[in-house]
């Protein structure tokens, strides 16, 4: 099943432009980036240039997935 991308981050037309969840995670991996907080996802250090982009990129579509469920909870009565 398709994870929940939170629909057009800015539509302009409901099949043009990027997802929410995409959105989301572009930022995340900016700041990830940005602050050099990007080790492997165990903890280890990443061996490659590779590797480390690759963590990096997980960590950001796990921090945009958490986002995106959270705002479905709040939206769903939850409280924020």
């Amino acid at each position: 099943m398709k994870p929940y991308d939170g629909g057009p981050a800015f539509p302009i037309s409901p099949r043009m432009g990027m997802s929410t969840r995409a959105y989301f995670a572009a930022k995340v991996m900016q700041a990830l980036v940005a602050s050099g907080w990007f080790t492997g996802l165990d903890g280890q250090e990443p061996t490659t240039a590779e590797e480390s982009a690759a963590n990096c990129a997980r960590r950001a579509v796990l921090f945009a997935d958490a986002l995106l469920a959270e705002l479905e909870r709040v939206d769903d009565g939850g409280n924020p």
